[in-house]
Formats: structure tokens, C-alpha cells, sequence
């Protein structure tokens, strides 16, 4: 087996970053994917909870799409149960009506002469649209976004889905960054088709990226098969495996669940959708379900202090260095406005 370090090393590496993490909510500065764009429609908001926050996006008056606090300011209703009126978002409770910049623009009770105090806007966050998907800006960070490559400009000639796992972020991270459970995991997909022995390997870290690609080839075997994924800080994946283009954007809900939005694009002429829509199924109906039931089976939480790795974990021990510094420096949810 090659690892860009050597095994022992590699082992020690193992040791060193077992860091109790277990119920800690501070999230790492960084963009986090947190929908598909085609998931927003023009009239009606979309709730959803990352980070531990409660948010309602929607589209404004030019189709751009809008992240702000569910919380409607006025008498705490949830946004995502109004409406989208104009481009404007439209509380289902009083019908107040928020502007992208989160003014208040109506209060229907008080008429059309009111003026709505700064402290009845809505909190809008930084957000960014890109290859199909809604990205949160978290802490201090720049306006570039963890592309890693190989990822597919957009959903187009793909499939996508959604799951929402009922382990930790750093815990859903450690199943997707991981190709020595396929032979086992996903027998049932697999069969006695794909080896376990995962010769060569190679886990190397550049510019926020995690790259691990191998060989899963049978003992005495020196053909297998390759795949390759590619992990940019702090939850987007793009890798191939067996011909397939997998990408996979994984973000928290909060300290205990997380949300995973996946994609297959083929590349084969005429059927290539219907290829990559079977995959996903794939994924939906046997292989996502077996990862979730053996991380849930390890417990509640995440305590990797508890585990013991060996070389072919090194991809995601580098993942796990990288997210302890940044709890480290964690900031705060950022906002475009914060409401007085």
C-alpha cells in the first residue's frame, strides 16, 4: 500500500488527532452547501435548518435567492409557512412583508403610511448561488467557494436527491471520506465483485482539499477497481467511482444531524440520465441507508478518541485536523444586517 506518508507514521498521526469533539456546536468557518437552487421556488419560501439556525430562503423580484432567518421579527411565526409576493417574502401569520435587504416593507394593520422600525427587519446572511447549488457564508471568510475539482457546473444532465442523516457533521464526513467500507458495507450492491485489499492508496491535503484515490483490487490481483474522491473543506465532494461522477454536499443540521445533498452525472450519450437516476436510487433505496445504520450503531455523538486508525483512514484524519482548527477560530453566523 502507498500513502503519501509512511503506515507508522501514518498510525501516529492516527493517535495524535483523537480529539473529543462530542457535543460541541462551534462550526469552522467556511461555505456550507445548504440546498439545491432548483429546490427554491419563485412564490413559495423554503425552510430548512443549518447550523443550528432556523432559515427560510426565497427568491426575489429578479430570481435571485434570498437566506434569512425564519423567524418573522413581528410575533415569531415561522416564514417558511407565507407566501412570496412580489419578490417580497410574506409572513402567513399577519402578512409582513420583507424586502431581500430584510426591511420590513408592509404591516397591512398599520396601512401604507408605516414606518417599520430597523429592529422589524428580518436578519439576511451572506449567501452565494453556484453550480446549482445555495452556499452560506459562515464566520470570516472570502467570497471564494470550496469547489473541488472535477465538480459539474450545474445539475444539468444529473440527478439529484436529499437525506438528512441523525448522526454529527464530523461522524457523516467520516462515511463519505472512507473506500475501504465499500467490499463490506455495500455488499449488497457490490457482491463478491470488488475487492478489499486497497492497494495503492493515497491520502494527500492541499489548499483545503482532501484527496484520497486508490485501487480496491482482490488479494493476488493486480487489477481493480479505482475511484478517486476529492473533499473541499468543509463538506463538498466530488469523486468518480466505477465510471460514475459522484457530487456530494454535506452540511449541518446541527451538533447531532446533518443534511447531505448528492448528485450523479453520467457522461454516456441518450441514457446518461437515466443511468445517473438509477444510481441515485441506488443510493437512496441501499447504499446511504447501510452507511447510516453502521455510523448510527457506533454510538451517540462523535468521539474519535474512542477509535482506532489505521493508514487507510488517513483522508479523513486530514479532514479531522483541519476542522479542529478551525473550531478553533470558529465565528459567528454572519449576517448581511443585523436588526437593532
Amino acid at each position: 500500500m502507498h500513502v503519501s506518508n509512511s503506515s507508522s507514521r501514518a498510525v501516529r498521526r492516527a493517535e495524535k488527532y483523537r480529539l473529543r469533539l462530542a457535543g460541541d456546536e462551534h462550526y469552522p468557518d467556511g461555505w456550507y452547501p445548504i440546498a439545491a437552487s432548483s429546490a427554491v421556488a419563485r412564490k413559495k419560501p423554503l425552510g430548512l435548518r443549518r447550523l443550528g439556525r432556523d432559515l427560510v430562503l426565497f427568491r426575489d423580484a429578479s430570481g435571485a435567492i434570498v437566506v434569512a432567518g425564519a423567524r418573522c421579527p413581528h410575533r415569531g411565526a415561522s416564514l417558511a409557512l407565507g407566501r412570496v409576493r412580489n419578490g417580497q417574502l410574506e409572513c402567513g401569520y399577519h402578512g409582513f412583508r420583507f424586502g431581500s435587504d430584510g426591511t420590513c416593507e408592509a404591516a397591512p394593520c398599520e396601512g401604507p403610511a408605516f414606518a417599520a422600525p430597523k429592529r422589524l427587519s428580518l436578519q439576511v446572511y451572506r449567501s452565494q448561488v453556484s453550480h446549482g447549488i445555495v452556499w452560506l457564508g459562515h464566520g470570516a471568510i472570502g467570497d471564494t467557494l470550496p469547489i473541488p475539482a472535477g465538480l459539474p457546473a450545474g445539475e444539468r444532465g444529473s440527478v439529484t436527491a436529499e437525506l438528512h442523516w441523525n448522526t454529527p457533521f464530523p461522524r457523516a464526513i467520516e462515511g463519505q471520506l472512507d473506500l475501504h467500507h465499500f467490499p463490506f458495507a455495500h455488499r449488497r450492491v457490490f457482491g463478491p465483485t470488488i475487492g478489499a485489499r486497497l492497494d495503492p492508496f493515497e491520502a494527500v491535503a492541499k489548499d483545503d482539499i482532501v484527496t484520497i484515490r486508490g485501487t480496491l483490487r482482490k488479494e493476488g490481483k493486480s487489477k481493480g477497481i479505482e475511484a478517486e474522491l476529492n473533499l473541499a473543506f468543509p463538506g463538498t465532494l466530488s469523486g468518480t467511482f466505477g465510471g460514475m461522477h459522484l457530487s456530494g454536499f454535506l452540511a449541518p443540521i446541527d451538533a447531532e444531524h446533518t443534511a447531505m445533498i448528492f448528485r450523479y452525472t453520467s457522461g454516456v450519450p441518450i441514457f446518461g440520465k437515466i443511468l445517473a437516476w438509477l444510481a441515485v436510487q441506488t443510493e437512496l433505496r441501499l447504499v446511504q441507508p447501510d452507511d447510516e445504520a453502521l455510523l448510527l450503531s457506533t454510538g451517540a455523538g462523535f468521539d474519535p478518541k474512542q477509535n482506532v486508525y489505521v493508514p487507510a483512514d488517513q483522508g479523513f484524519l486530514l479532514w479531522l485536523r483541519r476542522y479542529h482548527q478551525g473550531q478553533k477560530s470558529a465565528s459567528a453566523l454572519q449576517s448581511i444586517q443585523t436588526p437593532r
